[in-house]
């Protein structure tokens, strides 16, 4: 047998870090995250915990990778012309995808979603974004805070009623309408009717 290639043994190494870490996501939302151990992981991946270690060195650079890969997978399609700012083009393209993604990763988001609920997890996320600088990159391309700062300037330009609005409560009020949105769409039995047109509001209100 011929030895592997560099090639090959980076699709193995990929396959193996998104073996773990979608193993640990299941296991950290079905058992919680402080109750679950590396050799639990591990036992139910199907490899050593000194393998495992190779790829993650501790189980809360497991959670971060976990948390990282999905904020990017979703900012991806945010500033798609990359200028630093959002259009109501951008905002609708960013919501539709996101919606897109809901539909064909439903039981990851349901993980993912049980897995934010829980509230030590919510504080190591928050503590891992507030002290995130500009290295800890959304997509390559922005840090949480100029996502943040994208979103704020860009809902200080919208009217309500005829009026201006705050962009922080507005930034607050879309990300809580987000999260609802959220948690229905992945937990429902039957597929809403009504799904599409809850979509179009949201994006008639915010954008």
């Amino acid at each position: 047998m011929s030895p592997r290639t560099s090639e090959q043994f980076a699709v193995i190494r990929e396959q193996k870090t998104a073996l773990i870490m979608e193993t640990a996501l299941e296991l950290f939302a079905h058992g919680g995250y402080f109750s679950t151990t590396i050799s639990d992981i591990a036992k139910k991946a199907g490899i050593s915990k000194g393998l495992l270690y190779n790829y993650f060195e501790s189980k809360e650079a497991l959670l971060r990778a976990i948390i990282q890969k999905s904020v990017n997978e979703v900012y991806q399609y945010l500033d798609i012309d990359h200028d630093g700012s959002l259009t109501g083009k951008e905002f609708t393209f960013f919501i539709r995808r996101f919606d897109e993604l809901l539909k064909d990763k439903r039981y990851f988001w349901q993980l993912f979603s049980q897995l934010l609920m829980q509230k030590d997890v919510r504080e190591e996320l928050i503590k891992a974004y507030s002290s995130a600088g500009p290295h800890s990159l959304i997509a390559g391309r922005h840090s949480p805070d100029q996502v943040r700062e994208m979103f704020t300037t860009y809902f200080s330009t919208k009217l309500q009623n005829g009026k201006t609005v705050e962009p922080g409560v507005m930034l607050a009020l879309f990300r809580t309408v987000l999260i609802g949105y959220v948690i229905t769409s992945v937990y429902e039995d039957q597929p809403d009717p009504n799904r599409e047109k809850m979509l179009e509001y949201i994006i008639d209100y915010f954008k």
